[in-house]
């Protein structure tokens, strides 16, 4: 009976204790499944770089333990040190190349940044801060950090000193921080950049006849001599920067412009570029042939001109910043024009505004109505016979002479200013000044009775088939170049049952290939239009007809140039 006793007693504590180890057991495997859980959580956050919710936090460590010191108020990219996340205890990221950390939870996978070098030249200054400092991003409050920063200054302006910090750009308010000396480089600033003006850039097959006209190829042959001499070129944008003291430019940096929107896809997608000139700029420049220097101002910005006749020799002492001693005319060329046409200049605008009335328009293709009137009354003074439709299509065909003083005017779209009932500034001035002009009106989308002068023609320019980016691998993504020839040849049915003209056809945003060609031809059209940049002549193709883009900046003088 006793031996029974100790028995039953053995197996009693030999009971608790497999209930104990199976508790310990499950409460250890519940533990290390919470690790395996929150490892996993922790890891998932991690990456070379991450993006910060808004409002989290900046930590500090000190004595083991994470303080917070800083608040972003943003989302924000940051890239983190490169770790092996192995334990749990890790669940704050270090910031790379700081004392930073942040909490994985505020933390989600981003994208890398990308760590372009600076493009000019740091300031010999640091911008200094004590205690708390706030950083900006497009005027507005990104990020806190709760003491004082001494970094390089970047740029300024007037209101900002920026910095780089956290591999991003940040400004400090001027009034919340000082400068102070601090050798931060000792390259040389530019002292002097040139600014190369072109005046037109025409393509080979295309002619242009001013002194101030310049091929394709002797571009090239500038932008070898600028690559082979270690010049670089700089914005519109930056050189107001640099000349205001807001940056600092290294050496060997030039400004190279143009008047004319560049069409050149070689010139375009180069690695210099060339800045085209727009109205309201605050810069003003004067054809001196003389290098720019930190002492002019931004309303008197000397330019070399670049002529057809410039030399090798010549355009290395511009690029140099040399003077130039070769004249720069700047009164309007006396031409004159006898006898029959053997070439025309046709001229493309769009849409009219009356600026002294208030009125606007945003778009590079606008022509203010003072400009128009102003073209018309040259014309008209000095002798020009504006054509019809019909007096160009004879001569195209060889069917008529006509004197050299010929233009023929187009416009297309029917859009803004073009018709009565959009603002009425076309025909008051064509009627006004008794000349003839085109327009390629979209039939679909505007009412001919709107367009109605006796001297305004209505030509096709499609009838709903005015819509670019619908389709790739086809000049502007073209609704035209995007539909089946049946779409296409449809369309262009319903625009000449509205017109009741087939005389001509305008090619939507200057963009065609041989199937749309084709297709004008098949539709019985005798002309068709398109961009270009360079006069008609009786040889040139009678469906892809040159004409010169009338843009808002254009000159009376280049007017002229342009028509001569």
């Amino acid at each position: 009976m006793k031996k029974w006793k100790n028995k039953q007693k053995i197996l009693c504590i030999v009971s608790v204790l497999v209930l104990m180890l199976g508790a310990v057991g499950v409460f250890y495997y519940i533990k290390l499944e919470k690790e395996k859980a929150l490892m996993k959580d922790i890891t998932t956050h991690y990456n070379s770089h991450v993006k910060l919710q808004k409002n989290s936090f900046l930590y500090e460590k000190k004595n083991g333990k994470y303080q917070k010191i800083g608040k972003f108020l943003k989302e924000e990219t940051v890239a983190l040190e490169k770790v092996k996340i192995e334990t749990t205890k890790q669940d704050y990221f270090k910031l790379k190349d700081e004392k930073y950390y942040v909490y994985y939870q505020d933390t989600k996978k981003g994208d890398a940044l990308k760590e372009e070098p600076y493009p000019y030249l740091l300031f010999n200054q640091n911008v200094v801060t004590t205690k708390k400092t706030i950083f900006y991003q497009n005027q507005k409050k990104n990020m806190t950090l709760e003491k004082g920063i001494n970094l390089p200054l970047l740029y300024t302006d007037q209101d900002f000193y920026y910095v780089s910090y956290l591999n991003h750009t940040y400004g400090i308010r001027k009034k919340d921080s000082e400068l102070k000396e601090h050798e931060n480089t000792k390259d040389i600033e530019s002292t002097y950049v040139s600014v190369i003006h072109y005046g037109q850039i025409y393509k080979e097959g295309e002619t242009c006849t001013e002194e101030t006209c310049i091929a394709e190829k002797q571009v090239a042959n500038h932008f070898n001599f600028l690559k082979k001499h270690g010049f670089y070129t700089i914005t519109l944008e930056e050189l107001e920067k640099w000349l205001e003291g807001s940056i600092r430019l290294k050496e060997k940096a030039i400004l190279l412009t143009t008047d004319k929107e560049i069409t050149s896809d070689s010139i375009k997608n180069n690695s210099y570029k060339i800045e085209v000139m727009k109205e309201g700029l605050p810069l003003k420049f004067e054809n001196k042939n003389n290098k720019v220097t930190l002492e002019h101002k931004i309303t008197a910005i000397p330019r070399y001109i670049i002529k057809n006749s410039t030399s090798d020799a010549d355009y290395e002492k511009m690029i140099k910043g040399e003077e130039v001693k070769e004249p720069v005319k700047t009164t309007t060329p006396s031409i004159t024009l006898t006898g029959n046409a053997t070439r025309i200049p046709v001229l493309n605008y769009h849409f009219f505004y009356d600026a002294a009335s208030g009125e606007s328009c945003n778009q590079s293709i606008c022509l203010d109505t003072a400009k128009f009137e102003e073209q018309l009354k040259y014309l008209k003074d000095n002798g020009w016979k504006t054509l019809t439709m019909e007096e160009f299509r004879a001569w195209m065909y060889g069917e008529i002479e006509l004197p050299a003083k010929s233009i023929l005017l187009t416009v297309d779209d029917g859009g803004q200013g073009t018709g009565k009932s959009n603002g009425n500034k076309l025909i008051p001035l064509l009627e006004k000044y008794q000349a003839h002009a085109t327009i390629f009106l979209i039939t679909g989308w505007y009412f001919p009775p709107d367009y109605q002068s006796p001297y305004l023609d209505i030509e096709s320019h499609t009838n709903e088939m005015h819509t670019e980016g619908l389709c790739s691998g086809v000049p502007r993504g073209a609704q035209m170049l995007c539909s089946t020839k049946e779409q296409v040849l449809e369309d262009l049915k319903k625009s000449i049952s509205v017109t009741g003209s087939k005389k001509a056809f305008c090619y939507p945003f200057y963009a065609y290939n041989n199937a749309a060609v084709e297709a004008v031809r098949e539709s019985g059209f005798a002309l068709g239009f398109q961009g270009g940049g360079y006069k008609a002549t009786r040889a040139s193709n009678k469906l892809l007809v040159p004409r010169y883009a009338i843009q808002r900046n254009i000159t009376l003088s280049s007017f002229i140039q342009m028509i001569h």
